[in-house]
């Protein structure tokens, strides 16, 4: 597969440890710098402190939200590229995401291709 994703800067947001060391690895193995955040205070604090080309955001975080972190990373004026994560596949979901100021969405669990292609396509 090479490093499609060499010298990209990401920053995943996501509480769960399994979900964030997979996440983390299919990153690093196609060439991306990877930053984490485990609840959505850190996320937003992570995403507006540094730069990133992109932000992988689980939106059901403990304390505040993937919706309301994404909210507020636009809310402070950042046009970072953001992903939205979910488990749940309800059809609401990737217009609510959209609505929150998500540029794509990626239902859990998902093949480590389809995320290295929807970074990529956000580059474009």
């Amino acid at each position: 597969m090479g490093h499609p994703l060499s010298g990209l800067r990401v920053l995943v947001v996501e509480d769960n440890p399994d979900n964030q060391t997979m996440i983390e690895t299919v990153l690093r193995n196609a060439g991306a710098l990877v930053e984490t955040a485990e609840d959505g205070h850190s996320g937003v604090e992570k995403a507006l402190g540094s730069y990133f080309d992109c932000v992988l955001m689980d939106i059901q975080l403990p304390g505040l939200n993937g919706y309301d972190a994404v909210r507020n990373i636009r809310a402070a004026g950042s046009f970072t590229p953001i992903i939205a994560l979910s488990a749940h596949t309800m059809s609401d979901e990737q217009p609510r995401t959209k609505k929150a100021g998500c540029n794509d969405y990626i239902s859990k669990p998902f093949k480590h291709e389809v995320l290295v292609e929807k970074i990529l396509a956000l580059r474009k």
